[in-house]
This record gives structure tokens, sequence and C-alpha cells, in this order.
């Protein structure tokens, strides 16, 4: 199927987050399509990796099941397809493709509970409330210096003004200094 075609499919289709039994489906033609596109031996899936596949929620469209099967056709090594280290799929919260409710208690394709994914409290949380954790985090650890070689945006590898501009927005301000009485 011509790229082109593909990439109109995947406009025109529901979100995959609401098909997951079109995931194994989906899952074996990618895996075809690039093992032939690379020359690579993958030729089969495990049951694990299926079930974290299909259990994942999919924010995106088919294209981004098509990213994470090239990726893993390029990082596996033997002929079983293995998903990239970082993949971790969310918990599937709302109606399944079954119409049933999923949520963090994770059932599996089998039907088999399982325990849900590990998570540290840095991790959990809104993008914007993880991001000024781990700002106001490096500010503490810099004394709030925000400039300079030991400042938190050379850490932080960002421009100062644009910390600065990250701080407005998330509401991110120095706490007031401790005045001292004097002596």
């Amino acid at each position: 199927m011509p790229a082109q075609l593909t990439c109109s499919l995947a406009r025109l289709l529901a979100p995959l987050r609401g098909r997951a039994a079109d995931v194994p489906l989906l899952v074996s033609f990618f895996l075809q399509r690039f093992a032939k596109k690379f020359g690579k031996s993958a030729k089969r899936v495990s049951t694990e990796t299926m079930e974290r596949l299909a259990s994942y929620a999919w924010p995106g469209n088919i294209r981004e099941l098509q990213n994470v099967i090239e990726r893993a056709i390029l990082l596996s090594p033997g002929d079983t397809l293995q998903l990239a280290p970082d993949f971790c799929p969310a918990p599937r919260v709302g109606p399944g493709a079954d119409g049933m409710r999923l949520d963090s208690s994770h059932t599996s394709a089998a039907g088999r509970e399982q325990s849900p994914p590990a998570s540290t409290s840095a991790s959990t949380g809104s993008l914007e409330d993880v991001e000024r954790r781990h700002i106001e985090a490096v500010l503490t650890q810099t004394n709030w210096m925000v400039e300079g070689e030991r400042g938190a945006a050379k850490i932080l590898n960002v421009n100062p003004s644009t910390l600065r501009s990250r701080m407005k927005n998330l509401g991110i301000k120095r706490p007031d200094r401790i005045s001292q009485p004097p002596k």
C-alpha cells in the first residue's frame, strides 16, 4: 500500500484508542511491511507484547502505532518483535472496543488481571505539574540562580529567557526570603 494512501486512510479512520480490536491486525500488517522494508527477520509478536500494544490508550492515530512498530522492528535483535524499553502503555480509561469500561486495574487480552504500571510520585499529574515540579527542584538545587555556569537554565539545557518565560507561564515564583531580625 503506498505511503500516501496509508496516511490518507489514517486521517479518515476513527482514532485507534476506540478500536482496540483492530490493533492485532494492524500490528501484523506493519510487522510484515517493515520487516520486508528493512530486511529484518522479525516475524512473530509475543503474547505479552501484543497485550501491551492492545492495552495502550493510543492518544494518536494509526500512524503512532506504525511508528512504534517501525522502531521496534529496527531495535529487535531476533525474529520476535520487542518493544522499545521506553514504551510504557498508559492505562486505558473509558469505553474499550467491546464497550466495557477499562481503567487502571488493567485487564489483559486473556482476561487476567494485571497490576498497573509502576509510577513514581515525580511522574504523576499533568504535564504542567510535572514540569513545574522539575523546574522548581532544579531552581532549589541552584539556590534560584537562573543564569550562569551553575544556573538552572544550564542544567535544564534551555536559554535563560526561555526558562524565565516557562516560570512565568507556570506561575513559578521565588519564595520570599525570611528576613532575619537584626542582632
